[in-house]
């Protein structure tokens, strides 16, 4: 993830407000020592849903899932990291991605499920998201993952909707973003 790591490299999250008044406990999804971060580098990302409590409703189209308490775990992209009005950000949903009206004539089982994601994030559901990395940011064809953490994941903080913003990789347009609020290892979550 060498470019993507330039995204997100000496990221510095904030611990205070990341779940809001209510608190949040992590650990109810998995055992006491059921993590090794060594096991991480051959682990795939179906593995690491299940793992976090959220398994996929399906493999090959799902971009995302809920836990039994609510909290959407998403996959998200390194290369749709934004900063805005001085956070950092990472797109989950916009006009900007490829084919979208397509998409939506065609019943793009994915992309509806990341709509009900983000109605539910929009609504104060919690939020965890794993990093990825693309294979090529200048695809139009959609994305396919090349790499992901699988040692960390991001804790996701206020949801925002902009357009226009702009990284080295893609122009966020009619987007939805959520703030990257803080980066914990898996096993701290699970």
């Amino acid at each position: 993830m060498a470019y993507a790591n330039t995204l997100i490299a000496g990221f510095s999250g904030t611990s205070e407000t990341q779940f809001g008044a209510k608190g949040y406990a992590f650990g109810a999804y998995g055992q006491a020592g059921a993590w090794d971060s060594t096991y991480a580098g051959i682990m795939n990302i179906t593995t690491l849903f299940k793992l976090l409590g959220a398994p996929l409703h399906n493999n090959r189209w799902s971009w995302g899932a809920t836990r039994p308490d609510g909290t959407v775990v998403l996959r998200v992209w390194a290369e749709t990291v934004f900063q805005i009005d001085g956070a950092r950000y990472v797109q989950v949903l916009g006009r900007d991605w490829e084919n979208i009206a397509e998409r939506m004539e065609s019943g793009n089982l994915g992309f509806g499920e990341r709509q009900r994601h983000v109605e539910l994030l929009e609504g104060g559901a919690h939020c965890i998201l794993i990093m990825c990395q693309c294979v090529d940011p200048k695809s139009l064809d959609g994305w396919s993952i090349k790499t992901f953490d699988s040692k960390d994941v991001f804790i996701g903080g206020d949801v925002i909707r902009r357009d226009g913003v702009r990284n080295q990789y893609v122009e966020g347009r009619e987007g939805v973003f959520v703030r990257l609020a803080r980066r914990l290892p898996v096993g701290q979550v699970i």
